[in-house]
């Protein structure tokens, strides 16, 4: 099977999942519109999640990977913009994930990286004030992480429109932060 046939399958996979999200996406369709037949998908693909892994797959591994570099770091100034510029890398892929992934094995998204930035916070802040944090006000500031880092490459149109927002994201992260846990 040829390597377009591949790109091709990923190409009409992306475009029927942003149009329909998964749930809703058509073997079918992704077939008909690569022009290829379903057997050569499945020669290719285990099955639909199989596809939609590949598609998001990369630049989830590269999301957490900046979240985990930020922990040895602790550097918000270099998260934010490390994950900005990821983000417009691989926007239809981060909207893939974070807006049409309902059904798949990725529809926990957001509370695998909620998560993952909890542990990371609360370490922090134990390691700051020397006691437990407030569990509560762990859970609230990782959600707020990443509402606001997804709220901020939404309404963004570019990638330098977001990182000089990200400067005034940073700020707040960093008042919010300190108001809670340090204080």
């Amino acid at each position: 099977m040829k390597r377009d046939t591949k790109e091709e399958l990923l190409k009409s996979a992306k475009s029927e999942i942003l149009k329909h999200g998964y749930r809703k996406a058509s073997v079918r369709r992704i077939c008909e519109n690569a022009g290829v037949t379903t057997g050569a998908l499945y020669f290719l693909f285990k099955d639909k999640e199989d596809i939609f892994a590949s598609l998001v797959d990369d630049p989830l591994t590269r999301f957490e990977e900046i979240i985990r570099n930020h922990f040895e770091k602790i550097d918000v100034s270099y998260l934010i913009e490390e994950l900005i510029s990821l983000f417009f890398r691989y926007e239809d892929e981060f909207r893939l994930l974070f807006l049409k992934a309902e059904g798949s094995a990725f529809e926990d998204i957001r509370d695998r990286i909620v998560d993952l930035l909890e542990t990371h916070n609360r370490n922090l802040a134990k390691r700051i004030t020397g006691e437990e944090p407030d569990q509560f006000a762990i859970h609230w500031i990782s959600h707020e992480q990443l509402s606001a880092f997804m709220n901020l490459t939404e309404h963004c149109g570019s990638e330098e429109e977001a990182l000089e927002k990200g400067k005034d994201l940073e700020r707040y992260l960093k008042a919010g932060w300190e108001a809670l846990i340090i204080e």
